[in-house]
């Protein structure tokens, strides 16, 4: 969470609400609320088996006595193409560790993410920015954010390297990956 914690915008570091699509199992939400990038986490997932087993494994762990957490991450089984969410802009950001990559290679991709990306604008706050980690290099990347699904553009773009030992081992096959890229997406209106 660091390194996030030093590429997101002031006013995504001050305890805000974010939308955390395809959640999957990871404990993302949770480290946003503990580092304190979030007061509010939205994790939404359409794996209903994913989102339960995270949901328990988060209800059945007992931590060591602290103090209150500063924060509540709500669990939610919902597709990110169409989220019965309210439409005011009540999210400061999104974030997304890999699901765009993981939808990139069905039959209709770019419908899909096309959805996604369009439903991902909807409640947020006008300045809120979409962080999506992915596996691909900027070459694969920005033209896809910017010019094929459009309205943002890429403030900051870095790779995180050796991920393998940390925590962050990637599931699904693809535990030889030690990299990743954080792309920092901004409305277009709002770019320099």
């Amino acid at each position: 969470m660091n390194i996030l914690t030093g590429a997101l915008p002031a006013e995504c570091k001050q305890g805000g609400v974010v939308r955390n699509i395809g959640c999957g199992n990871s404990e993302v939400g949770k480290k946003m609320i503990e580092s304190r990038l979030a007061s509010v986490v939205l994790s939404v997932d359409i794996a209903e088996g994913a989102v339960q087993a995270l949901s328990s494994k988060q209800d059945s762990t007992t931590p060591p006595p602290k103090p209150p957490s500063p924060g509540i991450e709500e669990f939610l089984v919902l597709d990110a193409t169409n989220l019965p969410l309210r439409t005011t802009s009540s999210i400061d950001w999104i974030f997304d560790k890999g699901t765009l990559d993981g939808l990139m290679y069905q039959s209709d991709a770019m419908d899909v993410l096309r959805r996604i990306w369009d439903e991902a604008k909807r409640g947020l706050a006008p300045h809120g920015v979409f962080v999506l980690v992915s596996l691909w290099k900027p070459e694969g990347r920005l033209s896809l954010i910017e010019d094929t699904l459009g309205g943002r553009v890429v403030d900051r773009c870095f790779e995180i390297e050796g991920l393998v030992g940390q925590g962050m081992r990637m599931e699904g096959g693809l535990s030889g990956v030690d990299r990743c890229y954080v792309y920092v997406c901004s409305p277009v209106s709002d770019s320099k």
